[in-house]
């Protein structure tokens, strides 16, 4: 048996979730039982306050830690990383079942608050922890080379790199209509780990320029940004979309957007890019120069690569956009991209050897 730890419910829509369970069902179809264990909080909690949402994941790692103390005659650890310091608790399993353990390192904690200067409880002893278990990996998977050389030059670890795969499939979608007037989308979670202030002043740019696009940020935005906000005049907002109506959204728009705010860069990297770069739409990235997305992104054809604040010459770019390339123009770099059976190929290289060995 398969031990899965993660902070949300398999059914649940975070990110890590996902990936995880199409992972778990691959290897259930070659014959391994898997038991998940998480908490019961969802992606979207119902916690404003940074205390009670630390709070809630403490309860959720100790469930955790409880469950997997009791799972029975399993083989091997998979974890995530959410809730903040589960590799810890993974660890102390890890030791008590002695079986072997991978990490699959999305976001990297406690680093990712510090760098936001968040101040969370006890995070020198989760540093100092985390530095203690980061080597007992069998194997730690990564996101880009970004990350990689993160954690090889603050922890001395080595990682392999994994990219994501798109979690939706555009196979069979159908182009919609294209919204008139144009209009450029920023879709998703609009925390501190991305940028708003240029995406507010980039619209004010290209309404001072008399040009037709409008903003539409569709997700959290209008519970994140400041109430006294003096915004531009074409922009909309709308709440998080069903995974149905997620791709006829984005491509009923003119031009994509995704953004990372440059103190995060290399302890994670935004999963909506895997979807957002094999759309066959122009795509804005916002971000530091030095990020992975920043240099793999400059051969994507039709994509914008700037850092926070430059929005004058941001506007510039977006306002050539008025009419949507070709999408053949695309799918050179399409077909190039990160796919789900590789990912799942690479994983059952690194797995076979630690069940042999576990048994």
């Amino acid at each position: 048996m398969i031990l899965i730890l993660n902070q949300f419910p398999k059914e649940d829509p975070a990110p890590t979730s996902r990936y995880l369970h199409q992972w778990a069902e691959a290897l259930q179809q070659q014959g391994e039982t898997i038991q998940w264990i998480s908490g019961s909080s969802s992606y979207q909690p119902p916690f404003s306050s940074f205390i009670l949402r630390a709070f809630h994941e403490l309860l959720t790692s100790i469930q955790i830690l409880w469950n997997g103390l009791w799972a029975e005659d399993p083989k091997l650890i998979i974890v995530s990383s959410s809730p903040p310091g589960i590799l810890v608790i993974a660890t102390l399993l890890k030791l008590w079942h002695q079986i072997p353990l991978i990490h699959w390192a999305m976001d990297l904690h406690p680093d990712l608050s510090e760098a936001l200067g968040e101040k969370p409880p006890f995070r020198r002893t989760l540093k100092f922890l985390m530095r203690l278990c980061y080597p007992l990996c069998d194997y730690l998977l990564t996101l880009d080379p970004t990350m990689q050389r993160y954690l090889r030059t603050t922890y001395q670890v080595d990682s392999l790199i994994t990219p994501l795969w798109p979690l939706l499939s555009t196979s069979s979608m159908d182009e919609p209509s294209l919204t008139s007037p144009p209009h450029w989308i920023y879709s998703g979670n609009l925390g501190k780990a991305h940028e708003w202030k240029t995406l507010i002043q980039t619209q004010i740019e290209i309404e001072n320029n008399k040009s037709p696009f409008r903003l539409l940020l569709q997700g959290n935005a209008f519970r994140r940004l400041p109430s006294n906000l003096i915004l531009p005049n074409q922009i909309a907002f709308s709440d998080y979309v069903s995974e149905e109506k997620l791709l006829s959204t984005l491509l009923s728009c003119h031009l994509l957007v995704a953004t990372q705010n440059p103190l995060t860069t290399g302890l994670l990297w935004p999963c909506k890019l895997a979807l957002l770069s094999i759309l066959p739409r122009p795509l804005l990235w916002i971000g530091a120069q030095d990020s992975f997305p920043s240099t793999y992104f400059k051969n994507r054809p039709h994509t914008g690569i700037f850092e926070p604040g430059e929005s004058k010459k941001i506007a510039e770019w977006i306002q050539q956009y008025e009419s949507v390339p070709p999408p053949q123009e695309f799918q050179t770099w399409i077909e190039q991209q990160p796919t789900k059976s590789a990912f799942l190929e690479q994983a059952r290289k690194v797995i076979l050897p630690l069940l042999k060995r576990s048994a």
